[in-house]
């Protein structure tokens, strides 16, 4: 099974990178910065093409979204380069040969570290690829990959659980609306090329983006932002994948896949931002980095729109330190110069301010922004929890603290990379409001992300990312030269141990060291931080990829009885919340209720309303009937008859959502005994009906 996990990983990988590295590669970028920049560009040529097929009716698969990107970036690829064949390669910054081949070197330091990294983590934690979350995110998450495999329709309007002519005609829930799907593509994709299981293309969809995009899209930023350190940019590989608040948090949290997939590519885009911005490129450089930083966006937006808020962020401090610069175009010396810089900095900080409050107020935003959390810790317990990165899953990951407080006392000094330090301590100010506080204050600074602590904890961990290197490399340099004792450039010798020293310690220090305070107080009122936060993200991991809480082993098994008993194509009526609902996702059973919530709350047909509330009395409501007749339903399956949700146990086989049992009463309530209903098959509390009352 895993070297199905591994061949289609490898083929999302080509679909996502091959057509845009053609492209790019025609457009005379050299292939490192082609490689990075691909996605960008993929994901919106994707979009595109999905849209069109759903417009004029093509069914979408595998070879309609592949072979025409292939196409068109070949014969880009060739033109380009029969044209440009005396002419130099351009890239943003320098273009010598030799930087060329330092590129390439290092792009394939970041790929190895990353899949190196990801295949430990994925393999120990899902245990089998096919594994799969029984979350709350994920129904729709593997929902919306089936119906994109089922109905040839990728398109970003049409991501419903209920997708298909005749499945949308029984939708309990109808309506829709835009949702981005560059993730489910990438997915869809695996599925429909070598017909996984939709578990294990989702899974390996995860592993592209965090193998091979983040570490791609990483080195476009180290490489744009430390152009002339590459000591920083090689030590970037190694700290990318090192923070468990990202990515390995955001694929257990939820999950929130799809912004883990915008979350790896964001760097690129704040990489290209910077380039327009930076001394010393010419005009036709800023103009393309510009036109790329354009489709960036589009590509975020496409991925998971608060991506685009994560750039601004980071980029926020940029943008002062660049404004303050800027006044030296006006050519005043001494007092002046500096008063000016302030001003032009403050005028930057007031505009941008002003655009978030603007932006803030705006109507289509109002359901994000208006998304409440609560307050999770303790204003003092959420800095410590920060200062050690633990953020929310109650670990420390002290190495790489010191790292990034190095890096950031190195800033102090390199005042041109300060705004580096600058965005990592907003983001982490944003995190600890959001966590620690609730209301207006709450909203206006972490509202894009619906105010989740999650979320924001993995900006933070991104912007802490290049501080990490930055550390790393100061301290390999410092241990460098003092063991060869000189103060100018160290001995080959001298710099590979200080290297193989300092990597030995990061990964030690990330996956294998815990809180060293752990057995001093373990029952005092300090915040829980008795292991190491990758090990307990690890943890969890495999808990949730292993552990069948809701949609058990023996559930699993009954529906597979189930599903050699019914006729095809039937519907059956059933509670979501006691794990049918993975069901219709992962076994392709023609179930009626897919969705989780918003039952009862309107836009809820009347049918669903009567079926939920009233079913038990099929036999004497004639109300009832009709609307069983009119979904087409046949049967009725219950998972857990006779049990009901309970919060407080953990063993509780059901979905947070069923937080109130009265919505689903005329399921829950029908027994062996109940009119209407015959017994086809049954084992403990699990229940396959088939309504007879319909037969009348």
């Amino acid at each position: 099974m895993w070297g199905l996990f591994f061949a289609a990983a490898f083929a999302g990988a080509l679909f996502l990178f091959v057509p845009g590295t053609l492209v790019f590669a025609g457009l005379r970028m050299h292939v490192a910065s082609a490689v990075a920049f691909a996605p960008l560009l993929g994901i919106p040529a994707t979009i595109a093409l999905c849209l069109a097929y759903a417009a004029l009716g093509i069914n979408t698969n595998w070879a309609t979204i592949f072979f025409p990107q292939l196409v068109v970036g070949l014969i880009i690829c060739i033109v380009g380069r029969v044209r440009a064949r005396d002419l130099p390669r351009r890239r943003f910054g320098e273009r010598s040969r030799e930087a060329c081949r330092f590129d390439l070197c290092a792009l394939a330091l970041y790929l190895l570290v990353g899949i190196v990294v990801s295949v430990g983590m994925f393999t120990s934690f899902l245990g089998d690829p096919s594994n799969y979350m029984q979350e709350y995110d994920n129904v729709s998450h593997l929902g919306s990959i089936r119906c994109f495999v089922e109905t040839g329709n990728w398109s970003p309007f049409s991501t419903s659980l209920y997708a298909g002519a005749a499945d949308a005609a029984i939708n309990p829930l109808p309506g829709g609306g835009f949702y981005p799907t560059a993730w489910y593509n990438v997915a869809a994709f695996m599925v429909s090329l070598l017909d996984v299981p939709i578990p294990l293309s989702e899974n390996a969809a995860n592993f592209v983006f965090v193998a091979l995009a983040l570490p791609a899209s990483m080195f476009a930023f180290m490489r744009i932002v430390f152009q002339e350190r590459r000591d920083i940019v090689c030590w970037g590989a190694a700290c990318a994948p090192m923070f468990s608040a990202f990515p390995w948090m955001l694929l257990a949290w939820g999950p929130l896949f799809p912004n883990t997939s915008a979350y790896c590519l964001l760097p690129l885009v704040a990489a290209l931002f910077v380039a327009i911005l930076r001394t010393g490129v010419s005009r036709r450089e800023r103009i393309c980095a510009g036109a790329l930083f354009v489709i960036g966006i589009v590509a975020l937006a496409l991925a998971q729109p608060n991506a685009v808020f994560v750039v601004a962020v980071w980029l926020i401090p940029f943008c002062i330190y660049r404004a303050a610069i800027a006044a030296d175009l006006l050519r005043r010396e001494g007092a002046a110069k500096w008063w000016l810089r302030i001003l032009f900095a403050v005028v930057a900080a007031i505009l941008i301010c002003v655009i978030w409050w603007v932006v803030y107020h705006l109507p289509f935003l109002s359901a994000v922004v208006e998304h409440s959390w609560g307050a999770a810790q303790y204003p003092l317990e959420a800095v410590l929890h920060t200062l050690m990165l633990g953020f929310m899953d109650d670990g420390v990951q002290l190495v790489l603290m010191v790292f990034v407080f190095v890096g950031m006392f190195w800033t102090l000094k390199e005042r041109r990379w300060l705004w580096l330090s600058a965005s990592y301590v907003l983001a982490c100010g944003m995190f600890i409001v959001g966590v620690s506080t609730s209301g207006r204050l709450q909203h206006l600074l972490t509202g894009f992300w619906y105010t989740d602590y999650y979320r924001v904890a993995a900006m933070a961990a991104i912007f802490g990312i290049p501080l990490a290197a930055m550390g790393v490399a100061l301290v390999a340099r410092t241990i460098a030269r003092l063991l060869s004792r000189s103060r100018d450039k160290a001995p080959a010798w001298a710099t590979s141990i200080a290297c193989a020293l300092c990597a030995f310690v990061l990964v030690w220090g990330t996956f294998f060291l815990d809180d060293p305070r752990a057995d001093i107080s373990p029952s005092s009122e300090v915040p829980n931080m008795g292991r190491g936060a990758m090990t307990l993200v690890w943890q969890r991991l495999s808990w949730q990829n292993n552990v069948d809480y809701i949609y058990t082993t023996a559930e699993k098994e009954f529906v597979a009885e189930v599903e050699q008993i019914l006729p095809e194509g039937a519907v059956v009526i059933n509670n979501p919340n006691d794990g049918s609902c993975f069901c219709y996702v992962v076994d392709g059973m023609r179930t009626y209720y897919r969705y989780l919530r918003t039952y009862g709350e309107g836009g809820e047909t009347e049918d669903s309303a009567l079926i939920r509330s009233r079913l038990d009395s099929i036999s004497y409501d004639d109300r009832v009937k009709e609307a069983v007749e009119n979904v087409g339903a046949e049967y009725l399956l219950l998972l857990d008859q006779g049990r009901w949700y309970n919060p407080s146990d953990p063993d509780s086989n059901f979905f947070f959502t069923y937080d109130d049992n009265s919505l689903w009463a005329g399921i829950d309530y029908v027994r062996d005994s109940t009119p209407g209903f015959e017994v086809v098959l049954a084992r403990d509390d699990m229940r396959l009906y088939r309504i007879t009352a319909i037969d009348d």
